[in-house]
């Protein structure tokens, strides 16, 4: 799959160089934790194509505002029920003082909870407000990211929205890519954890296709700058599931991020951008679009949320 749906740049734009822009990154190693101590030289930047010099880099440790957003369809597990208490021990741990944290649940419409106090206790009845599934609610997945980016765009901050989810997106009315990009013009990166497996189904009586959710939560993942998880094999460490923990790692890997500026068209359009580094064996994570320093068109309105989606008001953390 491609990037994320842009126009392309005319030639005098990719031309003339007359603004700098900004995008926040992070890169892993082969084991998959963050790399640190990278500097300038161990970049390689391309905006609409062609190679820019950085204007400036510099590493980064920002105060992090989460929404962990849980798919709660009839095909994953209940976050309400036992899950609950993990997963606030869990996003009690990896929170630090400063942090801001929301939950919320897709299960045939998306809810949105006002900010929580960074103990267990507390996250953990939020978890235990939200609304319960419905029997065969539909995943509305990208109109889901679409609200969360939303409701993160004014916060301070790393902006990062967890999505746990088994990637079998239903009746969402914006596509993937729309839901990226309205991500990334907000400035928030999608991680995503996939609790799903492959599945085999059959067609006509004689066909079998094989269906995977990997690929397009890759794909909102690479595009906006998160990082994609996996719990396939499903593991267990000291009883606590693996898509749990993964949401832990998943905050604590943004925590060394890289800040990377560099010259970019003076207009109001998203640029492409690609940045890699030399070193081998390393991973960038870095949103695929980049606009001039407050040039940026305003954050699109929302495409007709579902009837009964619902994102409480801000407050107090």
């Amino acid at each position: 799959m491609g990037s994320v749906l842009l126009a392309s740049p005319s030639p005098s734009a990719t031309a003339q160089r007359a603004a700098t822009g900004s995008i926040v990154l992070t890169v892993t190693g082969p084991d998959g934790a963050p790399v640190t101590g990278l500097t300038e030289d161990d970049f390689v930047v391309q905006v609409d194509k062609s190679t820019e010099a950085l204007t400036s880099l510099s590493s980064v440790s920002l105060p992090l505002t989460v929404l962990a957003l849980f798919d709660q369809s009839s095909s994953v597990t209940d976050i309400r029920g036992r899950l609950s208490t993990d997963a606030a021990e869990t996003l009690a741990a990896a929170l630090k003082p400063g942090d801001r944290l929301r939950v919320g649940v897709v299960a045939g419409t998306t809810t949105i909870g006002a900010p929580t106090p960074l103990v267990r206790r507390d996250i953990e009845s939020a978890l235990r407000a939200l609304p319960k599934a419905k029997s065969f609610a539909a995943s509305p997945l990208w109109d889901a990211v679409e609200a969360g980016a939303h409701a993160l765009a004014e916060d301070n901050g790393r902006r990062l929205l967890l999505l746990i989810t088994d990637g079998r997106a239903t009746a969402s009315r914006l596509s993937t890519e729309q839901a990226a990009t309205v991500a990334v013009m907000a400035n928030v990166a999608v991680s995503t954890i996939d609790q799903g497996q492959q599945q085999s189904l059959l067609q006509d009586g004689t066909r079998v296709i094989t269906v995977r959710s990997a690929p397009l939560l890759q794909f909102i993942s690479r595009a906006t700058g998160g990082v994609y998880y996996t719990d396939e094999p499903p593991v267990f460490r000291q009883q606590t599931p693996a898509l749990i923990l993964s949401a832990g790692r998943a905050i604590r890997d943004q925590r060394a991020t890289y800040q990377l500026t560099v010259p970019v068209a003076d207009d109001k359009q998203l640029h492409p951008i690609t940045v890699r580094v030399t070193r081998p064996g390393l991973v960038v994570h870095a949103p695929s679009v980049i606009h001039a320093s407050g040039k940026t068109s305003r954050l699109p309105a929302r495409q007709n949320p579902h009837p009964g989606s619902t994102t409480s008001p801000d407050g107090a953390g």
